[in-house]
């Protein structure tokens, strides 16, 4: 018999070194020869595409487009032509010409090969344009499939050598065995064994035996093949014999003609050949129904195979999403198909908890279900359902056996899962005292991501429950691993836990972040001693894994495959699914290849993409170079965050499963992409008889013929038609079915096709039944769109909301029926009674109102792709906008159609009333099972009598006795309908004013609402109830309440008026809004908005129903809006000009409103307002003169005529009726001077020639475009202030930009101190610390003695610190920077005058706030204001200058500054994305999004120009603009002021006004009016001059600045801590603790902040420790006290003085005072200041004083007696 060695790849690849040295044969006329053309590096072959589409490298699959014939000579060259009909050309014969293939290709379709020079593929080809023999074909990008080709210049490169294989050769190698994963090693015979002479199969052992009668029954049940196990004879038989001597899983097969032998070793290898010999069989041994074929035969061959890794795993998360045991054992059935051993099985998470434990029961009641789930990434568009999921949804102990039993017969070991100590919140929710703060309400996580609300691992109950629990998993489990979890754990809640704090004592370890290691640790012994397993852990563990332990884990590397080296490192065997390549979770293809209904969006998004090639060239072991035997294995995972069913899991794991598992079964070196590619061909069959649902974007398309696309078309349109509203009638369908039928007996028949295409067509062209009136429907959504799969979710009502279930309810709130009216339908609910509405925008909320909306119903027709006609998809419209499902689970009004999206539907009528009875039974039962009476929002007891009493019971008993009616549903209908209607507890019925309140935050549970000194609410940690954390409450009658402080009575209210107008946007959105503006208008009858120009439209929209009910309660005018749209500058944040401009008036009603232009100046001198009325004018007839040209220069199709005409004139639109008269009159008419000038401003030489004139520094402002001018011009003022000696001159500076805290240099450097003392290795503070101190390098390392100076600082608060910083480094001296110096000096003082003086605390705060306050200067006579122009509007000043009247008019394109553009296409693709943000570039104008880049070329222009209105209308008096002669690019406003005024023989003309004009070097100068002195005040007064320091006072050796509240820093502080800087930190941990459990929280929360290091730490806590030894002072900190005051102010009687004891403790009638003395004794003074305490608790009414010295360092107490001895 001849043989033939095959490897694990198809032997096509090796045709290359076959036939690689033959020329391929020229086609001349009828004489054709076809050729592969493949690439020996890859084995990709060409593949043309479409016409004219460029030409890609394919998996050799024989398709016409994949087959050339060559044509031509060597002379002229050779033409290569698809057998699709397409030729080879190139876009150019340039190197980087592209190659494409065409029906009418171009001149460069001639080529001539010749061999490569590279060695590697010697005696390859390479092919060039017969026009250049300098370039050739290569694959652009690299090798592989799916590759362009382009010309290139080297003949040597890899990417380059081809072959040509002809369709001979490619039929001659035969077909290939279709096995998956690819055996070790194939040797295959010539011939087949038929089927039908296999007559038995032996086997001896129990497991062989199972598998042979379980093989046996399944071939006769699929294929016909009697097979008797163990007959007394064979003739042919399958055998099953052991070799010992084998590997466990490794086996041999042999088919040959006297029979098919499996051997192996064990009963594994048995199972794992029979796979294999199942895979030789035809596809239908794997379905359910018989298929018989005597034909069917086996390949001769040899087999020798095993795996290469022990582990080859698949993980599946029930936790998230529940799937039930039948799923769980199908997807079993698949993996041992394909020899995959490994069962990963996640059974909790923070989602869920899926596993019973008896002793726990409430884990299952209550861990196993959520309020709702995360249903659809969505990308930033999460959507959460609103359906209660779970229940019921777990794994009972014997549930868990039988699927154990049931992997364990197919050779599967099942690793269980119980992530700890995080993703516990399902846990928690149940039993809330395993957290670490059981006062917390829990409920079980709906959004994916990371909890803090971990495990409490300090407390033992908790360690005992988890060893519970673990201790049934280890029983039922029989395997050796367990898996632990261990992953995405935080720490935060252990650090402030007093428990966990205790444990990391008790055990010695360094901090919190070694409480899991210690856990795991823990948990690993119990399992290893009690029932010998062992543990495997994620990589997290890896970080903060102890040394000194003695478990050692499994790692599961999934941060990266590289973890696997990490573990190895530390002697830890792992098992690699890194999450870049084995998530499975994750999208199968990248965008561009998705279908618009994908089964799945992955659950990371769009761009998180593992395709089936990405699993397959995983190669475990990347990492572990000749430490390989630490990998056990690979496997996939799969999380279900937002996997919602079984399909959609199949949908991810299928092909790529398959790939995995070769992945796991062959080394890389045996692995072969293309191989596998095509072997997975053959398995499309098998998955289909399996009856699994997979992707098929791996999948070759075969190609049809007109008869089979018809066929196909036909049979989808029937199964899609279900029993919906919106079909044709039924002859429609009868008439195609029976056309169907006749083609598909005779599918070569013309005519039978025609009738069938035909018969579709009227099919689709027909008219559609629609809803009768009277009956019930549900409205389910037919949006199948990947990224918005709500297909099934059921329309229903919530209060006047529409919202939809993600899945199917059958709830009452879901029925409705349709009423016909004139022109459509008015969709009424049932239970509410109320009806559709279509709101008037796009994007709303539909809501349900008395009267609704009509409403029209069509069918969809709008195509979506391939997608163009889906039976019964309907679209429900009003007014032109569609109800449309939204991601919020709200129904929205939109404007998309089209098939797919989330404006389509389908509407089902409601017939099977048992049906409806029984879920509004469930429904009913289940808010029975999750009320809470006399909680807010609960339903009251009465109204849950009737749901028990009336619905339920009564219901129950209907259903038993058979079919329900309509009319017996309809009595329970409205039984249930009274229910919805009746109240529900109010938030008010459950609060007493007879009460103070402790407001505790509902997610950060250990804070406070305090009333702070300073009138400010403040979240604070509360270790005394003081009256500053109790509130009470008011109740008010409009249903309202109040909150007051019991400190002085003082209400609580927002801060701002963005908080308001969010509060009450929220308010509105979920209420109705008549009633809360019915509420409002009964206390106002008149409302007056002033600034309304920045109006934002969601100000608008919260204010427009609250006007509109005063206007319509009222015939007089009571509603008066005030703006001015040249004043419009801040549309950045949202104001939007328009509404003052139209919108108002359109939406109040036109007939209502009158507006009135304000014609008169007030403001300034005749001469101003004059310039200012001629200016604007020219510079915005100008200006909209330019935006018009440019409008009519966009091309038609970047800006439609519509597009561009409503842009047209928009800026002279604006500007409509701007000038003003003067009412203003003066003793001079006012003066206006523009310089255009070179370098920098004039501004001092201005400044001193206006206060020659007379005007006072108070009088002028300076106005800039931006902080960074205003920084510029306050250091050049600061700059003259310290050089000027002349007194008429002198002036300080006021200003909000540019003495912004951190933009100075300076400023930073001390933060980076700062920063530094609390972490040396900061490296961008390094960083900053080098570069402000000059040295060579930003990364230099920091010197020992500056590592020490730095460290020190730690011990200070932040203001000594400072001070410190400052001597050290002589910032004093840095005159130019003082006034920044002084700036953060302020802030620090202001900082830890409220809250605690830390350095940790107040670099939180610098970051968050600090940075970018400004320092407060008040304004006196002698100081110039400095502001942004944003910033002056409103005000006014005598005098105004402008120093740098150059900002550009066009949107900014570069920078991190420049213009983001929310933009929506209406084209393609990206019209499903909907808006996104757009930089704003010029480029953007060509785009698809060129009308907004129009659109904000025009508004960029009217907002400058509207600056510029702003900035000249504030003067009063004098006017000074200074226009650079550089700077900016592009059109400004300086050149727009420029180029309309016209200078000629020293003077110059602004439309009519005349002024003088003059030059110099150095400017230009236009002036207009007079440059007179000020006019006279006559309501000034004389006021003090205002100071500033124009220099820094600590310039001593000592610290002259000291707060009188740090007593005890006496002396400069030494780099390490000295007895007496432990005193210090002592006297810090007690005076914050009122127990000792809070002493040791407080010194772990400095080791934390970096106040204490890991070795300084134990020392305080050694030194504390004994401190505590005498049972006098343990007793203080012992916990018993009722209340504990530490550095609390006694008042003394008379006198409003104060006395500050450390600590007072009090328990009933007792009182027991203590202070603190860290020093030598110093009895005289230290005695009289505690007798005078303890009289003062005396005269407080205690009766039994007691008062102590504690001399800490000398570790003694003296008690003081209140009378002298």
């Amino acid at each position: 018999m001849k043989k033939t060695l095959l490897l694990c790849f198809f032997c096509l690849l090796a045709i290359s070194q076959l036939w690689a040295a033959e020329k391929p044969k020229v086609s001349v006329g009828d004489d054709v020869t076809w050729y592969l053309v493949q690439m020996s590096n890859g084995k990709g072959v060409l593949t043309a595409q479409g016409d004219g589409e460029e030409v890609l490298t394919g998996i050799p699959m024989g398709r016409d487009a994949q087959f050339w014939k060559i044509e031509g000579s060597a002379t002229t060259g050779y033409t290569l032509t698809s057998r699709s009909g397409l030729t080879l050309y190139t876009t150019t014969t340039k190197q980087e010409g592209m190659f494409k293939a065409g029906k009418t290709p171009n001149a460069n379709k001639y080529f001539v090969w010749q061999t490569t020079t590279n060695a590697n593929y010697s005696g390859d080809f390479v092919i060039s344009p017969k026009a250049n023999l300098g370039v050739y074909m290569n694959q652009w990008g690299g090798a592989g499939t799916g590759k362009k080709l382009g010309l290139w210049n080297d003949r040597s490169d890899a990417n380059q050598p081809l072959t040509f294989v002809s369709e001979e050769d490619f039929e001659k190698m035969g077909k290939m065995l279709s096995l998956v994963p690819y055996p070790a090693s194939v040797t295959k015979g010539d011939g087949s064994l038929s089927l039908s002479k296999i007559d038995g199969i032996v086997a001896t052992g129990d497991a062989p035996l199972r598998y042979a009668s379980e093989f046996a029954s399944q071939a006769k049940r699929t294929l016909g093949i009697d097979l008797q196990v163990n007959p007394a004879s064979a003739a042919c038989a399958i055998s099953m014999v052991a070799d010992k001597t084998l590997e466990h899983e490794a086996y041999r097969l042999n088919i040959n003609a006297s029979g098919v032998e499996i051997v192996s070793a064990d009963s594994t290898g048995f199972f794992y050949g029979l796979q294999t010999l199942k895979q030789l069989l035809p596809a239908a041994i794997y379905g359910k129904k018989l298929q018989k074929n005597d034909g069917w035969t086996l390949p001769y061959v040899e087999i020798v195979d095993k795996p290469n890794l022990g582990h080859r795993g698949f993980m599946l998360d029930v936790a998230r999403h529940f799937f039930s045991k039948t799923e769980v054992m199908r997807v079993l059935d698949v993996m041992a198909s394909y020899k995959m051993n490994r069962f990963h099985w996640h059974l909790t998470d923070d989602q869920g908890w899926r596993i019973e434990i008896p002793e726990y029961p409430r884990l299952t009641e209550v861990g196993s279900v959520r309020a709702g789930s995360f249903s659809n990434a969505g990308g930033a568009s999460k959507f959460f359902d609103d359906t209660e999921y779970g229940r019921g949804m777990w794994y009972s102990l014997n549930d868990l056996r039988e699927i154990v039993a049931y992997a364990k017969d197919r050779n599967i070991e099942i690793i269980p899962e119980i992530d700890l100590p995080g993703h516990m919140v399902a846990a928690v929710a149940a039993y809330p005292e395993l957290s670490c703060d059981p006062s917390k309400s829990y409920s079980v996580r709906i959004d994916g991501g990371i909890s803090k609300d971990v495990l409490n691992i300090g407390k033992d109950e908790v360690v005992d429950f988890l060893k519970c629990v673990l201790g049934h998993v280890a029983e039922v489990f029989p395997y050796q691993y367990i898996h632990l979890g261990g992953d995405e754990c935080p720490t935060d809640q252990w650090a402030n836990n007093a428990d966990c704090l205790r444990r990391v004592k008790e055990k010695g370890l360094s901090g919190v972040n070694e409480l899991q290691s210690w856990l795991v640790e823990e948990l690993g012994l119990y399992l290893k001693e009690k029932y010998g397993k062992d543990i495997v852990v994620w990589d997290e563990l890896l970080s903060h894994w102890n040394a000194d332990n003695k478990v050692k884990p499994v790692i599961m590397a999934w941060n990266n495959i590289n973890m696997s080296s990490k573990a190895a490192d530390k002697g830890f065997k792992s098992i690699v699914v890194p999450y870049q390549s084995l998530y499975l979770d994750m999208m199968q293809v990248p965008m561009a290849q998705r279908d618009i209904n994908e089964k799945y969006q992955g659950g990371w998004g769009d761009n998180w993409v593992n395709s089936v090639e990405t699993v397959y060239n995983v190669n475990p072991v990347a990492s572990l170079s000749g430490r390989e035997d630490f990998c056990l294995g690979v496997q996939g995972n799969m999380w279900t965050e937002t996997c919602n069913d079984s399909v959609e899991l199949e949908y991810q794991l299928f092909p790529r499963l398959l790939a995995l598992s070769e992945t796991g079964w062959l080394p890389a070196a045996k692995k072969n992409w293309v191989g596998f590619y095509m072997r997975l061909q053959t398995q499309r069959s098998v998955l289909d008889e399996m009856g699994v649902t997979y992707a098929t974007h791996y999948f070759e398309k075969p190609e049809q013929t007109a008869a089979q696309k018809a066929v196909e078309e036909a049979e989808e349109i029937i199964a899609a038609a279900g029993d919906y509203v919106g079909l044709p009638a039924a002859d429609k369908k009868t008439a195609m079915t029976e056309a169907l039928s006749e083609l598909k007996g005779d599918m070569e028949n013309a005519d039978k096709l025609a009738a069938l295409t035909a018969s579709v067509g009227q099919y689709k062209k027909a008219d559609i039944t629609m809803p009768e009136e009277g009956k019930y429907y549900q409205i389910l959504s037919a949006s199948t769109y990947y990224k918005a799969k709500y297909e099934g979710s059921s329309l229903y009502a919530s209060d006047n909301n529409v919202r939809f279930h993600y899945t199917k309810q059958y709830e009452p709130e879901e029925i409705w029926q349709f009423e016909a009216v004139t022109g459509g339908y008015k969709v009424k609910n049932v239970i509410t009674g109320k009806a559709l509405t279509m709101p008037a925008g796009n994007a709303e909320n539909m809501t349900l109102t008395a009267n609704g909306s009509v409403m029209k119903i069509a069918l969809a027709t709008k195509a979506s792709g391939q997608y163009t006609y889906i039976p019964a998809v309907l679209n429900i419209s009003s007014g032109g906008k569609y109800l449309t499902a939204d991601c919020t689970g709200y129904a929205k009004s939109g404007t998309d159609a089209a098939l797919c999206y989330q404006g389509t539907w389908r509407i089902v009528e409601v017939k099977d009333f048992t049906f409806m009875l029984k879920h509004l039974v469930e429904k009913c039962e289940t808010v029975l099972h999750n009320a809470k009476p006399g909680e807010m929002g609960e339903p009251t007891e009465a109204a849950l009598s009737l749901l028990s009493d009336e619905i339920i019971a009564p219901a129950k008993a209907l259903i038993g006795k058979g079919a329900v009616s309509r009319s017996e549903y309809d009595k329970f209908l409205a039984l249930y309908a009274q229910f919805v209607a009746m109240p529900r507890t109010s938030v008010l019925d459950a609060l007493d004013e007879g009460y103070y309140y402790n407001l505790r935050n509902a997610y950060f549970t250990n804070y406070l609402a305090m009333a702070s000194t300073s009138n400010t609410v403040q979240p604070r940690t509360m270790s005394n109830n003081t009256d500053a954390y109790q509130w009470r409450i008011r109740k008010n009658a409009d249903g309202t309440v109040s909150i007051f402080s019991k400190v002085g009575d003082k209400p609580a209210y927002p801060a701002s008026d963005a908080e308001t107008k969010n509060i009450l946007s929220e308010f509105i959105r979920h209420n109705d809004a008549p009633f809360i503006y019915e509420k409002v208008g009964n206390r106002y009858d008149r409302f007056m908005i002033d600034e309304f120009q920045d109006t934002s439209t969601r100000e608008w929209e919260n204010f427009l129903p609250l006007l509109g009910n005063a206007m319509a309660q009222s015939e007089q005018t009571s509603v008066l809006i005030v703006g001015d749209i040249k004043q419009s500058i801040y549309r950045w944040r949202g104001g939007d000009w328009e509404i003052l401009h139209r919108r108002a008036a359109r939406e109040l009603g036109e007939a209502s409103t009158e507006t009135i232009h304000l014609k008169e100046n007030f403001r300034s001198l005749p001469l101003v307002v004059e310039f200012n009325n001629r200016m604007i004018g020219k510079v915005v007839e100008s200006d909209n003169t330019a935006l018009n040209q440019l409008l009519a220069q966009a091309p038609p199709h970047a800006l439609g005529e519509k597009a561009r005409e409503e842009l047209r004139d928009t800026l002279q639109e604006a500007y409509r009726e701007h000038a003003q008269s003067a009412r203003k009159k003066g003793l001079h008419p006012g003066y206006v001077n523009i310089t255009h000038y070179t370098g920098e401003p004039p501004l001092i030489e201005r400044i001193k020639a206006l206060v020659d004139k007379g005007f006072r520094p108070k009088d002028m402002m300076i106005l800039v475009r931006s902080g960074t001018d205003g920084a510029k011009v306050a250091s050049a003022l600061l700059d003259f202030k310290r050089r000027n000696t002349d007194p008429r001159y002198r002036f300080d500076v006021m200003t909000q930009e540019a003495l912004i805290v951190g933009t100075a240099p300076i400023s930073s450097f001390v933060i980076a101190c700062l920063k530094l003392a609390m972490n040396p290795a900061d490296s961008l503070s390094r960083a900053i610390y080098n570069h402000f101190s000059a040295k060579p390098s930003f990364d230099a390392e920091l010197t020992e003695e500056e590592v020490v100076f730095l460290k020190s600082l730690r011990l200070f608060p932040p203001e000594e610190a400072f001070e410190r910083i400052v001597m050290r480094y002589d910032l004093q001296e840095r005159r130019e920077e003082i006034a920044y110096l002084q700036a953060v000096h302020e802030q620090i003082i202001n900082f830890c005058a409220g809250r605690v003086a830390d350095i940790p605390l107040f670099l939180k705060w610098w970051d968050e706030q600090g940075s970018g306050r400004s320092l407060s200067v008040e304004q006196g006579e002698t100081t110039i204001e400095i502001t942004t122009i944003h910033k002056a509007k409103g005000l006014e000043k005598k005098v105004v200058l402008i120093p740098y009247c150059n900002w550009t008019l066009n949107p900014k394109s570069s920078g991190l500054s420049a213009n983001i553009v929310w933009a929506e296409s209406t084209d393609g693709e990206l019209e499903e994305i909907g808006r996104f943000p757009v930089r704003y570039k010029t480029s953007m104008g060509e785009s698809l999004f060129s009308a907004h880049y129009y659109r904000e070329m025009i508004y960029a222009h009217v907002d400058n120009i509207n600056l510029l209105y702003v900035a000249l209308t504030r003067a009063v008096e004098s006017l000074h603009i200074f226009i650079p002669q550089k700077g900016a690019k592009g059109p400004n406003v300086g050149q727009l002021i420029l180029q309309n005024i016209a200078p000629e023989d020293g003077t110059v003309r602004l439309d009519g006004l005349e002024g003088s004009y003059s030059r110099d070097e150095a400017a230009e100068t236009y002036e207009f009016g007079e440059f007179a002195g000020p006019e006279p005040d006559t309501h000034r007064k004389a006021k003090a001059a205002h100071v500033l320091l124009g220099d820094y006072p600590t310039s001593e050796p000592q610290l002259q600045l000291r707060l009188p509240t740090e007593r005890y820093y006496e002396e400069e502080g030494r780099a390490e801590l000295t007895p007496r800087d432990f005193g210090i930190l002592m006297h810090r941990v007690f005076e914050n603790a009122a127990t000792t459990d809070e002493i040791y929280m407080a010194i772990e929360a400095m080791t934390q902040d970096g106040v204490l290091d890991e070795k300084e730490a134990p020392r305080l806590r050694e030194l504390v420790e004994k401190a505590l030894a005498d049972p006098v002072t343990a007793e203080w900190f012992g916990g018993r006290w009722q209340v504990v005051r530490n550095e609390n102010e006694i008042i003394l009687p008379g006198s409003g003085t104060t006395r500050r004891p450390d600590r007072v403790m009090t328990d009933g009638e007792r009182a027991v005072v203590v202070d603190y003395k860290f020093g030598d004794r110093e009895t005289a003074r230290h005695r009289k200041q505690i007798r005078e305490y303890l009289r003062l608790l005396r005269q407080m009414g205690y009766t039994r004083t007691e008062g102590y010295l504690w001399y800490v360092r000398l570790g003694r107490t003296e008690r003081v007696e209140e009378k002298e001895d």
